[in-house]
């Protein structure tokens, strides 16, 4: 499985104005896409100009620099550190998608676009919504799920 990440992801104000009226301690919200892209080879790699098209299909027309392989721009804009971390209780990074069981209209959509310019292997291209959430005070279980409520459909999507 081979990650590419695009920022931003969800609008930022309007998703830390819903969240900051759930848990009022919200004080920082964050997003970027990860486009989860599966292979049908062992290996899963692609050639450098199948890397190049498929990185320019998934960046908007104008930002470029704003879609990258596998470095999460959330992860490395912050002081987020995943080993260790004086805030890490005052921060969560919470990733929704569509269920792993079912391959969405979307994915085929970007497959058979891929297909037509040339990138062969590619079995599913899935888009992940990923949140950096600050928090003035450590979070807890209860509110990290009362915003994971709040953050997706729980018919048609699950936190990864």
């Amino acid at each position: 499985m081979m990650h590419v990440f695009k920022i931003p992801g969800c609008p930022v104000e309007s998703t830390k104005l819903k969240l900051q009226s759930i848990v009022s301690s919200i004080k920082e919200v964050d997003t970027e896409y990860c486009y989860n892209i599966e292979f049908d080879t062992p290996k899963g790699q692609l050639s450098a100009g199948d890397m190049n098209k498929l990185i320019w299909l998934l960046s908007e027309t104008f930002e470029p620099d704003r879609t990258r392989h596998n470095t999460s721009f959330l992860l490395e804009s912050h002081t987020w550190d995943i080993n260790n971390n004086n805030n890490k209780d005052n921060q969560v990074l919470l990733e929704f998608g569509p269920r792993l069981a079912f391959t969405t209209a979307w994915s085929s959509n970007c497959i058979t676009m891929c297909n037509a310019c040339g990138i062969k292997g590619l079995t599913r291209v899935e888009r992940s919504r990923r949140y950096l959430i600050s928090s003035t005070i450590p979070m807890n279980d209860d509110m990290i799920e009362v915003i994971s409520i709040a953050l997706h459909d729980r018919m048609t999507e699950c936190r990864y």
